[in-house]
């Protein structure tokens, strides 16, 4: 095994990364006073696991990082690196090269690394050990360190031969395993105190016992029925929301349907429409017409009746003239009657013959006139009757067409009515179908509303479902978690209980020291179970306190020495211990407390955390002149202001 090289960065005076590396032969590292020399052998030290701030030169550990000049600025952390070469295996690893790594934080953190790999110092210690090497191997040996192995007492002197001879680490196993040992019986003996500390309540654990399987079984039960519960519930609500689709498809169709019959019933009102349009207008080229044709008839009405005044008259006329021609006819038989008798006594009335004659001549004279005017009256009787026939003929055409007239208004009057009668059958089934119309329309109006609000209702019962479903799912989640948290609670408190009682975790002294005080009323116990920390300041209180947190609280000094002699007897280690009466109280002075003003700035420990007003002297002892901040770069701020 040989040292290869060391990396150095931002530890002490090394603010840049540095590698030294380690050739065959001696190598040497000369320098004036001051150049840091020390720190390349200190940063060894450091890195095989020195935990001693005083061995390293420094007040405390964070010393060892690089804290700034005027020109560079202070580093927020430092590490170191060690590089073997195990080509020998002289190391208990399977690598050729080991790297060991260890970096610190001003905060307090540190880290641990193998082969660049996080470990523990546990790890680092056991891997180093019987080299001599280690923070106290013999591989390191500062100034006036021969000195000290002549001059120490032979125990002291056995462990560097020890370590020389590699039987370190069997020692250290050795008493690794007598502590285990130790432990063990500490461990049977707090067994046997539990066997018979339980066995006095057994009983009474076994009624606790059964009851809390009942207390499952019912739980179990009542899990089982509420799911049930849930189960038929949501089957109810599945079938009632299925019937509700149902009836919504229902309703769909009807709407559908007449919605259909509306279309049809619209273009059937078109139709309606455009045949009582046609029907209006032949209606009224039917009534103009008729109105025409009675115009006409009643013209000829008047003609007809003028023609048969006109007529009548001309009959008067033409019997009258009949008239006049009998008369004629009978004055001549009367004449011819007399001129017969005349002409018989001829002889006897020559005188008379010649009057007779001369009567006869007038009487010619008026027959021919009378012959001439019946001549003239039968022309014109002739004419009259001709005028008459024709009038007659004119009448029988009139009377002819008269008729057709009638007849056609007749027609037209019959089809006046049945146009009529259609146009309200028209009518009526329009009113009809406009009534059915505005009947669906309200139906579909009144099935929208009836969908709106079965949709709605299937939608609120839906959501109401999904609520349902939802906080029965998260109730469900919630009661599985919290039985879960219950149970991991229930035995991490047991756990806790127990390792309460047996103050598990705390060093053997300060176990044995509170067993043998634990009926004493003077002793108070550790800091750890005498404060209330925050959760979100337990990380920083347990960094500032560390091992303080076993330190034994007592009323007086009488008390702490009785159980430093108990311990001393019996050799059973060390421990610190806080008596009331004598710790002092140690708070910041006025002054000091303007830096509790800067940013970032959280308080004071002893006062963000709780604890009763006895413990106040020890716990403003321990913690009343520290200063938690928000962050590193607050809490390097508060520092240089507190200066």
């Amino acid at each position: 095994m040989k040292l290869k090289r060391l990396e150095i960065y931002g530890f002490k005076s090394f603010a840049q990364r540095t590698e030294i590396s380690f050739n065959a032969g001696i190598t040497g590292i000369v320098g004036p006073n001051g150049s840091g020399k020390s720190n390349i052998s200190d940063a060894v030290r450091w890195v095989l696991g020195e935990q001693s701030a005083k061995a390293l030169r420094g007040a405390k550990m964070e010393d060892v990082i690089f804290n700034g000049t005027q020109s560079r600025k202070p580093m927020p952390y430092c590490e170191v690196s060690l590089v073997f070469d195990n080509e020998d295996n002289a190391l208990n690893t399977q690598y050729a090269e080991v790297m060991v790594t260890r970096r610190a934080y001003r905060s307090g953190e540190g880290e641990y690394y193998l082969n660049k790999r996080a470990c523990r110092l546990k790890d680092i210690l056991e891997l180093f050990r019987d080299t001599g090497i280690g923070r106290e191997g013999y591989s390191i040996i500062g100034q006036g360190r021969i000195d000290d192995i002549l001059s120490v007492k032979g125990e002291e002197r056995r462990q560097v031969f020890e370590e020389a001879a590699g039987i370190v680490t069997y020692r250290v196993r050795k008493e690794e395993a007598e502590r285990r040992l130790e432990k063990t019986r500490d461990n049977l003996v707090r067994v046997g105190d539990l066997i018979d500390e339980i066995s006095s309540r057994l009983e009474p654990l076994h009624e606790q016992s059964e009851t809390a399987k009942k207390y499952l079984k019912l739980s179990n039960r009542l899990k089982a029925l509420e799911l049930n519960i849930f189960l038929v519930r949501h089957d109810k609500l599945k079938e009632r929301m299925a019937s509700l689709q149902a009836l919504m498809q229902e309703q769909q169709a009807v709407i559908d349907d007449n919605e259909n019959k509306l279309v049809e019933m619209g273009a059937l009102r078109d139709r309606l429409q455009l045949q009582q349009e046609a029907l209006e207008a032949q209606f009224g080229a039917a009534r103009d017409a008729l109105q025409e044709k009675n115009e006409l008839l009643t013209g000829t009405r008047t003609r007809r009746e003028r023609q048969a005044a006109s007529i009548q008259s001309q009959e008067n006329e033409a019997t009258r003239m009949q008239e006049m021609v009998k008369e004629s006819e009978e004055r001549t038989e009367e004449l011819l009657r007399l001129f017969e008798e005349s002409d018989a006594d001829l002889s006897a009335k020559d005188v008379l013959l010649k009057k007779a004659n001369e009567d006869l001549s007038g009487q010619t004279e008026l027959l021919e006139k009378l012959l001439h005017q019946a001549e003239e009256a039968e022309q014109r009787l002739d004419e009259h009757k001709q005028r008459v026939l024709m009038a007659v003929n004119r009448q029988s055409d009139l009377k002819s067409r008269e008729t057709r007239q009638i007849t056609m208004l007749a027609q037209m009057e019959s089809r006046l009515a049945e146009v009529s009668s259609s146009a309200q059958e028209q009518a009526l089934y329009l009113r009809q179908l406009t009534e059915a119309l505005e009947s669906a329309r309200q139906q579909k109006t009144d099935a929208d509303m009836q969908l709106k609000a079965l949709r709605d209702e299937a939608a609120a019962i839906e959501e109401h479902l999904q609520d349902k479903t939802g906080a029965l799912n998260e109730k469900l989640d919630a009661l599985k978690t919290l039985m879960s948290r219950i149970q991991s609670d229930k035995s991490r408190l047991n756990l806790m209980e127990e390792m309460s009682k047996g103050y598990e975790g705390y060093y053997g002294a300060v176990r044995k020291a509170i067993a043998f005080s634990r009926n004493d009323p003077h002793v108070h116990g550790v800091v750890a179970r005498l404060i209330r920390v925050p959760k979100v300041y337990e990380t920083a209180i347990d960094m500032i306190l560390g091992g303080t947190l076993q330190h034994i609280v007592t009323d007086d000094e009488e008390t702490a020495k009785k159980l430093i002699d108990y311990l001393r007897t019996n050799r059973l280690g060390r421990t610190t211990f806080l008596p009331l009466t004598a710790v002092r109280s140690r708070t910041l002075s006025q002054d000091e407390r303007r830096v509790l003003d800067l940013p970032g700035s959280l308080g004071i420990a002893s006062d963000l955390i709780a604890f009763e007003e006895v413990y106040r002297g020890v716990m403003e002892n321990i913690l009343g002149r520290t200063i938690i901040a928000r962050d590193l770069d607050a809490a390097i701020a508060i520092m240089r202001a507190g200066r």
